[in-house]
């Protein structure tokens, strides 16, 4: 594993004309930092738990304004954006970065389990699904009261595992 500091991390040559350093960080850190955040964690929940994918098979998310609201919004609450507060630094310019790749990755992954929701709703149907993304809330719930991650083995997070089950029974059912 790679063991740069931050500093070389975001460095880029000197600039030849005053020798000040230009503090642009690269794409690549810049999106690899923005996936590993709690915030992005928070905003994508619903699209992890099945809740996007869900409430667009069922119909109420239609429109990918009505999906980006609902997600960043009423799932991910505002403890999301006071973790977003606490985590970066939105007064330097790589913390404001970070926070906007942040943002355009959630989208794009909630409006993508949106999508993907009103595709498998043409394929099956998902009367008891609901069921297994609320029990995988609680699931969630538990591991942030308990501040430790439930995992079954070879790693597979509680979470996941119950919104497979209920796509499994979905399909048998």
């Amino acid at each position: 594993m790679n063991q740069e500091t931050t500093s070389q991390r975001y460095a880029s040559p000197l600039d030849a004309s005053n020798g000040l350093e230009d503090a642009r960080p690269s794409l690549s850190a810049i999106l690899e930092d923005a996936a590993s955040s709690r915030l992005f964690l928070m905003t994508t929940l619903g699209a992890v738990t099945g809740q996007i994918p869900a409430l667009a098979a069922g119909g109420v998310l239609q429109d990918p304004r009505v999906v980006v609201t609902v997600g960043l919004t009423v799932i991910a609450g505002v403890g999301a954006f006071l973790a977003a507060i606490e985590e970066t630094h939105l007064d330097h310019e790589r913390g404001r970065w970070v926070f906007t790749a942040t943002m355009a990755l959630s989208v794009t992954v909630n409006v993508s389990a949106a999508g993907a929701g009103a595709l498998l709703a043409h394929w099956a149907s998902f009367d008891h699904l609901r069921y297994f993304a609320a029990a995988a809330l609680i699931v969630i719930a538990y591991e942030i009261a308990r501040d430790q991650t439930i995992t079954l083995p070879r790693g597979v997070p509680a979470p996941a595992f119950v919104i497979v089950l209920g796509l499994l029974v979905e399909a048998i059912v």
